[in-house]
This record gives structure tokens, C-alpha cells and sequence, in this order.
């Protein structure tokens, strides 16, 4: 395996081994197929990086019972509640490493810049009822910007 010459120390700071190496999900399998991920190594790699941030974010709380944790990411790893929150889940199920969490005790977060025009645009068709937005989070902020640069985002956990 390409994990296969990394030393004890740095194995430590991954998630559990052997990891989910092909997504958790049809739709995440999906979605990285439609931006060109289709490489099995670039998968792979993209879903060992989910992992690892879902692993260190619930081994956080999981000894750090009275705070709470802001992931913040890129948008791809958390949006459609995809990525990160997929081996959330997993890592959660009955039977996982960690107690069950229920989706509500957390937030996903997906800030989206768009600059002054585009805003105004899809404002004039109220942004607001547009059903395309209503599965990419559960909060979205719009934020200045859109001038090529990519999405942010959170995954808040609590």
C-alpha cells in the first residue's frame, strides 16, 4: 500500500487503518467523478484526508466532552453532507469507534463567495426559495469575492 513507508509516528496521527479508500457514498463517488477525480490513487487520497478530518474532529469531543470543534475545510469535503460527514457517520454508527451522534448535534456550514453582480442577480429570483441550494448545507453564507477563488467551509460539531 502507498501507506506502506510512512513511519509509526506519522501512522499515528492517521485515522484507524485500514481506512475506507473508495467513498462512503454513490453520491460523494458521484461527485468526484464530475470534477475529475477519478484516478483511484486521487480518491483514495481524497478520502483518506475526509477520514482523517472526521476522526481528529471526534477525537477531540471525544475527550473534550464540554467544548465544541469548527472544522473549516474546503466546501468539497462537506458539501451535499458528503466527504467528512460521511465518515462522521460511519465513525459514529453502532458498533464504531465512537458514541452515536445524531445529525443534529451538528452543522454544516458552506460559505460561498459571489461578487456584487451575481448576488443581485439571484436575488432578483429570491435566493432564498431556490431549490438547488437546499441540499449543499445547512447553513450557507454568501461571502465578497467570486473573482475565480474556490468555496470555504465548516463542519460544526458540538
Amino acid at each position: 500500500s502507498a501507506l506502506d513507508p510512512i513511519s509509526g509516528d506519522d501512522v499515528a496521527k492517521l485515522p484507524p487503518l485500514p481506512y475506507h479508500h473508495t467513498p462512503l457514498s454513490e453520491a460523494y463517488a458521484e461527485r468526484l467523478q464530475m470534477v475529475g477525480l477519478r484516478s483511484k490513487n486521487v480518491v483514495a487520497a481524497q478520502c483518506l484526508w475526509d477520514a482523517a478530518m472526521a476522526h481528529s474532529c471526534l477525537d477531540f469531543l471525544k475527550t473534550n466532552t464540554r467544548d465544541a470543534i469548527m472544522l473549516v475545510c474546503g466546501a468539497f469535503h462537506v458539501q451535499h453532507f458528503l466527504g467528512v460527514v460521511d465518515h462522521v457517520e460511519k465513525y459514529t454508527e453502532s458498533g464504531g469507534p465512537f458514541e452515536p451522534l445524531d445529525r443534529d448535534e451538528f452543522r454544516v456550514v458552506v460559505c460561498v463567495p459571489m461578487d456584487g453582480p451575481s448576488f443581485l442577480r439571484r436575488s432578483l429570483v429570491d435566493v432564498w426559495d431556490d431549490p438547488s441550494l437546499d441540499t449543499v448545507a445547512d447553513f450557507i453564507v454568501f461571502t465578497r469575492g467570486g473573482h475565480g477563488g474556490g468555496m470555504s467551509s465548516g463542519v460544526c460539531a458540538a
